[in-house]
């Protein structure tokens, strides 16, 4: 059996091929980080919109129950409203 002698050359071509390996899978473990990132952040934008307009509904509310409590005193003293 006859063995191939491995140059310096082949070596290096060897190492190379293995680099590029390495560099296409972190390229897809990027990609994919990057899909998921941005999931998470849709999902907190409507998380944060829902909770937004949950704030605004409370303060809504306090504001009418005001308006009727106001509206309540005026009727009380004769007043048209």
């Amino acid at each position: 059996m006859v063995k191939k002698i491995t140059t310096i050359d082949d070596l290096a071509l060897m190492i190379g091929k293995g680099f590029n390996n390495v560099d296409e899978k972190f390229k897809k473990a990027e990609e994919s980080a990057n899909n998921r990132f941005n999931k998470i952040e849709n999902r907190l934008k409507v998380i944060d919109s829902k909770v937004s307009d949950i704030v605004y509904r409370n303060e809504f509310e306090k504001l009418e129950s005001k308006v009727k409590e106001i509206e309540s005193i005026l009727a009380g003293a004769g007043i048209k409203v």
